[in-house]
């Protein structure tokens, strides 16, 4: 894994309570996540879009509110599972490093985190 895809999972962990970092340098992975995912076509997240963002929203209505599709980051159990979760990455608009996730399950909202968004 590159040692800004290790900066940016560190990122993350900033904004959420309890967060544990995994890392394994060995294993980049095709699901590693990118330096820049607004240089993949993902766009960026506003402050403003992310205090947009309510629990029990659709992934549909959060990617309407941010004008692009996030980048899958995580996803937890299966589908058919009653807590399979899933969470989206967006690069962000502020500081360096600044990016949001939101995290779904059973298809709505049940969190974010943010960090550095202006």
């Amino acid at each position: 894994m590159c040692k800004t895809a290790i900066a940016l999972t560190a990122a993350l962990c900033l904004g959420m309570t309890g967060c544990t970092m995994v890392t394994d340098l060995n294993t980049a992975g095709e699901n590693a996540p990118t330096a820049s995912p607004a240089a993949n076509g993902k766009g960026t997240i506003s402050k403003a879009a992310y205090d947009s963002i309510q629990t029990g929203m659709s992934y549909d209505e959060v990617r309407s509110i941010v004008g692009s599709d996030g980048e899958l980051l995580s996803e937890i159990g299966m589908e058919e599972d009653p807590f399979y979760s899933i969470i989206y990455f967006w690069s962000g608009q502020g500081v360096l490093g600044a990016n949001a996730n939101v995290t779904f399950q059973d298809g709505e909202v049940i969190s974010k985190a943010q960090y550095g968004l202006q």
